[in-house]
């Protein structure tokens, strides 16, 4: 992390702004191009410093799809998103009004001309550099597959590169797990799924949690009772939200064992408090921090 903002910003005024976007359900790349427009070092500007006759950058890429100005928000890469782009953003969730004096004065000074952009493509200063992607989604979605094929299940990767909503997927994920258990298909016996990239969560309670337990609880009403099929969803740096757990892992006898325990589901949905309620089934998966992130994984067997 190098967190630099731009020198008429405090770094806490800009973590204000990030944590917004983030609770906001803005999409990495929305939340990037504002962060590109705030630092001293993102959208290529470190690039743009570095005196080498030759920059080589590896890259581990926690972004669906591998958008390398929206990896650690483009140190060394082209962006091609202006002063223009953040403010709008800001403006189509609700959040500039509420910024920061420090950011709005930032951004309207870059659009008047006050302060240089971020180096664009075509830019001369990428001659120099070579950015080079070393670890992605997809790298840990063969993974699976190979480790799942090896125990002699039969697995398909869907995508790597999925980007909506937690609690949209996690219906989408369930209506495969009916299908797959009422008509046998996409998936048969011994077979499994393989999805990767990273979803978004409109934060409204105090609750503890992240998009991938919140995920899982949306699944879990939606596959109560089916037998045979299970549904685990993970973030890949071993932490999910707020909560110390990477994910949680649901299937037809999660909801059941909810109600028995009179946990409040319902509850626990509008309150983001989903890692209560999976650690109170002990159906948290915890890895513990992994040190490498690669965005999340979301896993769907049926045997």
């Amino acid at each position: 992390m190098l967190p630099a903002p731009v020198g008429d910003v405090p770094l806490a005024e800009k973590q204000v702004v990030t944590q917004s976007l983030i609770r906001s359900r803005a999409s990495i790349h929305e939340i990037n191009t504002v962060r590109r427009h705030l630092s001293e070092l993102k959208g290529a500007r470190l690039a743009e410093k570095c005196l080498a006759g030759q920059i080589v950058s590896l890259i581990i890429s926690d972004v669906p799809g591998n958008s390398l100005p929206d990896i650690g928000s483009g140190l060394t890469a082209p962006d091609p998103t202006t002063f223009r782009d953040a403010i709008d953003i800001l403006e189509q969730f609700d959040l500039w009004n509420s910024a920061p004096s420090s950011v709005k004065n930032h951004l309207r000074g870059g659009l008047l001309g006050r302060f240089p952009d971020t180096p664009k493509p075509g830019d001369e200063i990428f001659r120099k550099v070579h950015n080079v992607i070393i670890a992605d989604n997809n790298v840990a979605c063969e993974a699976i597959r190979s480790t799942l094929t090896g125990r002699h299940v039969v697995t398909s990767i869907l995508t790597s590169s999925v980007n909506c909503e937690a609690r949209s997927l996690g219906r989408i994920l369930a209506s495969i797990a009916r299908d797959s258990a009422v008509f046998g298909r996409p998936l048969r016996r011994g077979h499994a799924l393989v999805i990767g990239g990273e979803t978004t969560v409109e934060v409204r309670g105090a609750g503890k949690g992240g998009r991938n337990q919140e995920l899982a609880l949306s699944a879990m009403g939606e596959i109560a009772c089916l037998n045979g099929v299970a549904i685990a969803t993970l973030g890949t740096d071993g932490i999910d939200g707020n909560s110390p757990a990477a994910g949680a892992i649901v299937d037809g006898r999660s909801k059941k064992r909810a109600t028995q325990q009179k946990l409040p589901i319902q509850q626990c949905i509008a309150k983001n408090d989903s890692y209560t309620l999976f650690r109170k089934l002990h159906d948290n998966i915890i890895t513990g921090p992994t040190g490498t992130n690669v965005s999340d994984l979301y896993l769907l067997v049926r045997v």
